[in-house]
């Protein structure tokens, strides 16, 4: 989530330092009211070349068209270069949305992953949506609203596109960055919405008990598994008479509190406080009963 934030970021700053939007009259420093013959000579004298790419020539052609310069004002010089088909304010509106809202789909996700659950930023969820929602409505009503002007002289136009670019661009860059930087919130969760999960694993265990009890019972009443049990318990009862002989099970057991060796003064101590160390935490259980908790509905 972290990394996500700062590759974001380093993504979002590259654009602006480095691939701002193209412009071609302000790239060329002319006019936006310059002719079409002027922007190629002024073109092909820069790039030293006598001849300029077909995409070009296409887009200097168009721009003979006034609407074709508002345009360009509107949406900006890839909407122009790429659309051949667009003709209409409304067909360059349909590319430029569908193409602006995978950007802000992107922003919302990376907000989606920074607030999500149990990253202490859950509140701030809704707010940092209906900022990203709000912006893309607010860009797409003064991208489709606003009224271009070009001046006579063509000097001091205002670049709709490029202006909102800036603006879109500095919004992603801060929007994260605000979230990133808001206090965790210091909600902690319900003791009874911690209860039922616990309740419910524990009346699994007092099934499968019940079921190995049954087994068991079960397993007596025939000669072949009476004996392998048999058989199985003896083994047990070795491993465990060499588990307690041993000297380096009995010094841990005695640093951990749980010596089973028999003390002299005759209080409950070694085998015997082990054993009924066990007794009360499965008469706590008993009392308790694991179908009584599972009745407590946790609570929001």
């Amino acid at each position: 989530m972290f990394w996500g934030f700062v590759l974001h970021e380093l993504v979002i700053a590259f654009e602006v330092l480095f691939n701002p939007p193209t412009n071609i009259f302000t790239a060329l420093k002319v006019p936006v009211t310059a002719l079409g013959s002027q922007l190629t000579h002024l073109l092909m004298e820069q790039s030293g070349t006598e001849f300029l790419p077909p995409h070009l020539t296409n887009l200097f052609s168009r721009l003979q068209s006034f609407d074709t310069r508002t345009y360009y004002i509107r949406f900006g010089h890839e909407a122009i270069v790429t659309c051949t088909h667009c003709r209409t304010l409304y067909d360059y509106l349909l590319v430029h949305c569908s193409k602006v809202s995978l950007e802000y789909i992107r922003l919302a996700g990376l907000v989606t992953i920074m607030t999500v659950t149990g990253s202490g930023k859950m509140k701030w969820r809704k707010w940092g949506l209906a900022a990203v929602i709000g912006a893309f409505a607010a860009e797409m009503w003064t991208i489709a609203t606003v009224e271009v002007r070009i001046p006579r002289n063509g000097l001091n136009c205002e670049m709709w596109h490029d202006n909102i670019w800036y603006l879109r661009h500095l919004f992603f860059f801060v929007l994260p960055l605000v979230l990133h930087f808001l206090p965790y919130s210091n909600t902690s969760q319900s003791p009874f919405s911690l209860l039922h999960p616990v309740a419910i694993h524990l009346d699994r265990i007092h099934a499968r008990l019940s079921l190995y009890s049954l087994v068991h019972s079960a397993a007596q009443r025939n000669p072949g598994l009476r004996n392998n049990a048999g058989e199985y318990w003896k083994t047990m009862e070795k491993e465990s008479t060499l588990g307690r002989e041993s000297r380096d099970v009995k010094r841990e057991a005695e640093r951990l509190g749980l010596g089973f060796e028999a003390k002299e003064n005759g209080k409950p101590e070694g085998r015997w406080k082990v054993r009924e160390e066990a007794r009360k935490i499965v008469d706590n259980m008993v009392e308790v009963g694991p179908s009584q908790c599972s009745r407590i509905a946790p609570r929001n």
